[in-house]
């Protein structure tokens, strides 16, 4: 693989589309992507934030290339992912992960919970007999999980233990960028804050690079550096966290603000008042 060139940006994301063939339609796509550029910071989380099919998801994975964008370019700490070969492809593999949305349907229900969160080590060949154990035993104390529990099944968990679990899975090869894909979204209000607090944690303590995925604007504020706004395949609004949810410019970013709740009385009478001005 040839030498990457010096970027301060982890990833790069330059007019990228994802086009789909509509069945039965000769001739007529869904442009899912419509031709985004964006920019990771290293050491910083990129919020993404829209409605339900908006191409937030498949925006992501076009740019981990794990499904082919239609067009554009994706560079990775300097390297042309979207040139990349197979052989390439793999080794800039171990360097990425994703934590999905449903904690469940992300974890083979075969395998134990020590199991999954070893298997990114097996798959690169990274450590081996009692370091790849001691490796998984200090991920899930990481992640607040019991370390002894490494024998317990996915279905002997709660869904925030399994999203838990998966967390420790992305962090096991120590990879540069974590793609989080709607993490929350699919647990109960009391367990995503816990799970959103410890993202915080870990993304201080370990420096990490992520691009988080969300359509609810209040859980991508509490995460992010930066939050980008997208609809229709397209990004509307971009700035800093305090930007976006203090000033947003675009009707569409303040759509998605209204839609979170005022967490005070004195809030809802400030966004009142804001709105009249």
């Amino acid at each position: 693989m040839p030498e990457p060139p010096t970027t301060s940006a982890l990833l790069e994301v330059e007019d990228l589309a994802v086009h789909f063939k509509i069945r039965g339609r000769r001739g007529e796509v869904r442009k899912a992507v419509d031709g985004v550029s964006l920019r990771v910071e290293r050491g910083t989380t990129l919020g993404l934030v829209g409605e339900s099919g908006s191409g937030k998801s498949t925006l992501a994975m076009a740019a981990l290339r794990l499904i082919e964008p239609t067009s554009g370019r994706v560079r990775f700490d300097g390297i042309d992912v979207t040139a990349a070969s197979r052989r390439d492809l793999r080794a800039l593999r171990r360097r990425t992960a994703v934590v999905f949305q449903d904690p469940y349907a992300s974890l083979d229900p075969r395998f134990t919970i020590g199991a999954s969160i070893a298997e990114p080590l097996a798959v690169h060949g990274l450590r081996k007999g009692k370091e790849r154990t001691d490796r998984v035993a200090e991920l899930l104390e990481r992640v607040g999980l019991d370390p002894n529990g490494a024998n317990r099944r996915p279905y002997e968990l709660s869904g925030g233990q399994r999203q838990r679990v998966g967390i420790a899975r992305a962090l096991a090869a120590e990879p540069d960028l974590i793609v989080f894909d709607e993490p929350v979204a699919a647990l109960d209000v009391s367990v995503q804050a816990q799970v959103l607090n410890l993202l915080t944690g870990l993304t201080t303590d370990l420096g990490l690079t992520s691009l988080f995925i969300s359509h609810d604007l209040a859980v991508v504020e509490h995460v992010s550096d930066r939050i980008a706004v997208m609809s229709a395949g397209q990004i509307v609004e971009e700035g800093t966290a305090a930007e976006i949810t203090a000033n947003p410019q675009h009707p569409y970013t303040r759509t998605l603000l209204d839609a979170v709740p005022p967490a005070t009385p004195a809030a809802a009478r400030a966004r009142r008042a804001q709105r009249r001005g």
